[in-house]
């Protein structure tokens, strides 16, 4: 933990609390009785309509829309046809940020014409509770946006993308799931200290596979994004393809139809160098490689586990003329179906204490005799071979150094393996 600490803090990602100052505090309520937008407001004289309650906020205001104890229910659902579910057309304050609360539970439906969250040129907004469905995009903007933090909101079935990030800056989204959309669950452009706190982009597809857009998270010439307890799965291009300084911490990647997570760098920024830090992470069951890093991209990986690639475990593609240095560390890497980790590039590379286990071949582009020593645990630990037990649990008898963080990490992510034709050849990199 000290580690992970120590990295967000060089990346400068804490973010504050947010604490509403005390402004007014405004009611819309559609199903009560007497509820229209010619009321002050009030808990017992409530707006009607989400418009009018958006269009008296001020710094500091806070707005709650009243649905229902039961989200099945007729009275949760806000019809916004042809309108942006929440439009944040006014801008709050540094010390008095606008509140739009879902007071119960609330669902805005759109008809695909209009955004659910539009952001343009936005400032110090905190918005909670609600699902969107059926918007054009989940949330769009073209403006710069700044301190907008979006907290316990679910997005689905839109008809052109999920939520548009672009010149987002020291903004957080907590709790958001983002699924079954169309394209990209979360395209980040031009965005800098970012946190993305247990999001999970789940099965967003634009319908053309690996040949599309379907990704579970995008983000293009960002700097300071930190993904925390998010996960990325089943979407049909990657789970996360990344182009900027990012940083992983207890991520998982699974199931993604092309590469679990893909680093870049691009032209757009002219091949800026990046790094990514990937702490604790799970990349399982790729459609192609789980791990690829091209153009010369950075990458720091600690303590993760990458399993069952359809293609190589880990892949570096595509050289550049200033590669930065990676280094992959402490990992398990087991059953790719190509190499476990296969260096085609130039990139300098170290490799420290992973374990590689059932992979086709471990090692390309690596000089393996001075990388790895390779021993069979069957044919090594054969008079006290136990087959009740897992092949992997063998690592125990090798005592290298510090092995204890490797070992948990096996057992907290279940990997048992009774199929005793499993045994194979295992790897480890010395110290």
């Amino acid at each position: 933990m000290h580690n992970y600490l120590k990295i967000l803090v060089l990346i400068g990602l804490f973010f504050p609390p947010v604490f509403a100052a005390q402004g007014k505090e405004y009611v819309v309520s559609q199903h009560a009785t007497n509820a229209k937008d010619s009321n002050p407001g009030t808990a017992s004289k409530p707006f009607k309509s989400i418009d009018k309650g958006l269009s008296v906020l001020k710094p500091g205001d806070k707005l709650l829309i009243v649905g229902s104890k039961d989200k099945e229910h007729a009275h949760a659902v806000y019809d916004r046809a042809a309108k942006h579910g929440i439009n944040l057309n006014q801008k709050g304050a540094a010390s008095k940020p606008i509140s739009i609360i879902a007071h119960g539970f609330v669902t805005l439906r759109g008809n695909g014409s209009m955004h659910g969250i539009n952001l343009d040129n936005a400032a110090h907004y905190y918005v909670r509770g609600f699902k969107f469905e059926n918007f054009k995009k989940a949330s769009e903007g073209f403006n710069p946006s700044s301190h907008i933090h979006i907290e316990d909101c679910e997005f689905t079935k839109t008809k052109e993308t999920g939520m548009r990030l672009r010149e987002w800056s020291d903004s957080t989204l907590r709790n958001v799931s983002v699924h079954h959309c169309a394209e990209t669950g979360l395209f980040l452009k031009s965005c800098k200290n970012v946190l993305l706190d247990n999001v999970h982009s789940i099965a967003n597809s634009d319908g053309q596979g690996s040949a599309g857009d379907g990704d579970g998270y995008t983000t293009h010439y960002c700097t300071g994004i930190t993904f925390i307890n998010c996960s990325a799965s089943k979407n049909s291009e990657d789970g996360f393809d990344l182009t900027g300084d990012h940083v992983l911490i207890n991520c998982k990647a699974m199931h993604n139809n092309t590469c679990n997570i893909k680093l870049w760098r691009r032209d757009g920024n002219k091949f800026k160098e990046n790094m990514t830090y990937m702490l604790g992470c799970l990349l399982l069951g790729s459609g192609e490689a789980n791990l690829k890093i091209s153009n010369g991209a950075g990458l720091y990986m600690s303590h993760s586990i990458v399993d069952q690639a359809g293609e190589e475990g880990i892949a570096f593609r595509e050289n550049h003329q200033t590669p930065v240095n990676n280094y992959i560390g402490h990992s398990i890497i087991l059953n790719s179906k190509r190499f476990g980790i296969d260096r085609q590039n130039g990139n300098p590379l170290e490799i420290k204490q992973n374990v590689y286990y059932t992979n086709a071949q471990h090692l390309r582009g690596i000089d393996i005799e001075k990388a790895i020593l390779q021993l069979n645990p069957q044919l090594k630990y054969d008079k006290d071979f136990n087959a009740s037990m897992s092949p992997i649990s063998h690592i125990r008898k090798l005592r290298i150094k510090k092995e204890a963080t490797i070992l948990k990490i096996l057992e907290d992510n279940g990997f048992v393996y009774s199929d005793k034709s499993r045994v194979g050849f295992l790897a480890i990199d010395p110290k």
